[in-house]
């Protein structure tokens, strides 16, 4: 079953950037109009809090409150009784992503920016020589990882320190030059995603970060044939009760990456772009272009 919320009942308009699992079977969804939107995992609004006259790009819940990514170097964390209170970081750069590492929060800018959060709100900035835009954060048990479009990876074991893999440089004339968009972790295995310079879809995977190899996007058709994703990667998530890889991607398409190679599936569940994705159990809830939201989208 599908159950896709037009966008005539919604609360709010704009881009769903992201989402994040809160409490008590709520979600938290960013909104490119400055707004947080709560809602229930069955899909029902819960409420609305505004936080910027911005984009809200990212969205995480950590130290029981709702931290909010915006742009022009402006973090948010949302209390439980929905006060809002600022965090400005060193450089007024667009905050594009979040991820929770151990007892921390990091975040990440469009400009080279690494950010270190604490249980107790202080915020300490990383040196890095990154260059691109981050796109993602994730983590392995005992290291984090951040990625940028460029496909510099920066690694840290404690949040403070950081060391950079440029993938394009390192794989230069091995692999063609990868404008990456995603990256996502299982616990065990990351893969990143993005585009080549034709435009088409690509993946690596990699056990620890240094090491990658190339997972062909081949998918068997409805009509049995074999085909290509031609849809471009914009976000992924995790699907532990599957044990897969899922990829976001343009015009409303979702790919799944299981351990078997020949076994990728490809399903359209909506129009527009799928911008974030929560999988729970077997079920789903999607965000994206557009006010698009889809909670428990068929991706069997």
């Amino acid at each position: 079953m599908i159950l896709a919320l037009c966008p005539l009942f919604l609360r709010a308009q704009g881009d769903f950037n992201n989402i994040t699992p809160t409490v008590n079977g709520l979600c938290a969804i960013a909104s490119s109009e400055g707004n947080v939107l709560v809602y229930t995992l069955e899909g029902s609004y819960h409420k609305e809090i505004h936080v910027s006259d911005k984009a809200v790009n990212a969205v995480s819940y950590f130290s029981s409150m709702i931290f909010c990514g915006c742009e022009d170097g402006l973090m948010t964390a949302i209390a439980s009784d929905d006060r809002v209170m600022e965090l400005r970081l060193p450089k007024k750069e667009d905050v594009t992503c979040m991820s929770l590492f151990k007892d921390k929060l990091i975040a990440a800018g469009d400009k080279g920016l690494l950010v270190t959060i604490n249980q107790d709100l202080s915020v300490f900035p990383a040196s890095t020589k990154a260059k691109g835009r981050f796109i993602g954060i994730t983590s392995l048990p005992n290291e984090c990882f951040a990625l940028t479009d460029r496909g510099e990876l920066l690694r840290s074991r404690d949040g403070a320190s950081w060391t950079m893999f440029d993938f394009n440089s390192y794989y230069k004339g091995f692999y063609p030059e990868i404008r990456f968009s995603t990256i996502q972790s299982s616990g065990n295995q990351i893969i990143a995603a993005g585009t080549k310079p034709d435009g088409s879809p690509a993946a690596f995977m990699s056990n620890t970060g240094g090491v990658w190899s190339e997972r062909i996007l081949v998918y068997q058709a409805s009509d049995g044939r074999q085909s290509m994703l031609d849809a471009k990667p914009v976000s992924s998530a995790y699907d532990a009760y599957r044990d897969r890889f899922v990829l976001g991607c343009s015009g409303g398409v979702i790919f799944t990456i299981p351990g078997c190679s020949h076994c990728n599936r490809l399903y359209q569940v909506a129009d527009d772009d799928v911008l974030g994705i929560y999988l729970y159990g077997p079920d789903s809830f999607i965000v994206g272009r557009n006010s698009l939201l889809t909670v428990d989208a068929v991706i069997e």
